[in-house]
């Protein structure tokens, strides 16, 4: 048993095709499953979703019978089979994504990575992957790279993808009496299309 922080965040959720619910805990190393009937349980729990500030963070579900994650603070993506979570692995990359914080899976074979900043590193920037090999491993193939804006994720409408940014860094930052006084407003922005 893995010991777990006494902080909790809850903050990538995923469906699969038969209705079973997956979530990640961004403070915690656990993928938690509830199942149609509303019973909740771990799902996976393992060494490798530990790390300095947030970890694992978005998740989609994959027709195939699996679930993608994106480690938020080092920038691995991960490959978990929902029939066998504890033989999950890391897709390996030509790049890292750090600070990934929203994924959009296009089709089978193409995924989106939204990614704004962790361990130090500012990325601030949408990735398009593609793989030939069910996600044993994927290759950048276009990238669209923003400015000091904290990119949070995104979605695909009518074959365009848009993301949305707000500067969410700024009220995270902020001291508490400040935080009232700041008045950012959210952006959704399109930054290209996909191909169907």
């Amino acid at each position: 048993m893995i010991a777990r922080p006494i902080h909790h965040r809850a903050v990538g959720i995923t469906v699969d095709s038969i209705g079973n619910v997956y979530v990640t805990d961004s403070f915690s190393p656990v993928i938690y499953k509830i199942d149609t009937k509303g019973k909740p349980s771990i799902f996976l729990e393992s060494y490798k979703f530990i790390g300095n500030g947030i970890n694992s963070n978005s998740i989609v579900y994959h027709p195939d019978g699996y679930l993608i994650i994106i480690k938020k603070s080092d920038g691995a993506l991960f490959k978990v089979p929902l029939d066998n979570p504890k033989d999950f692995s890391e897709i390996q990359s030509n790049s890292k994504f750090i600070g990934g914080d929203g994924l959009i899976l296009v089709d089978k074979e193409n995924l989106i990575v939204v990614a704004n900043r962790a361990s130090g590193i500012t990325t601030e920037t949408v990735f398009s992957l593609a793989t030939d090999d069910s996600w044993q491993s994927a290759k950048v193939t276009d990238k669209v790279k923003f400015g000091d804006v904290y990119l949070t994720t995104g979605v695909i409408r009518k074959n365009m993808i848009y993301v949305i940014h707000s500067n969410i860094n700024a009220l995270v930052q902020a001291p508490h009496e400040q935080k009232s006084k700041l008045k950012h407003l959210a952006k959704i922005q399109q930054v290209g299309s996909v191909q169907r």
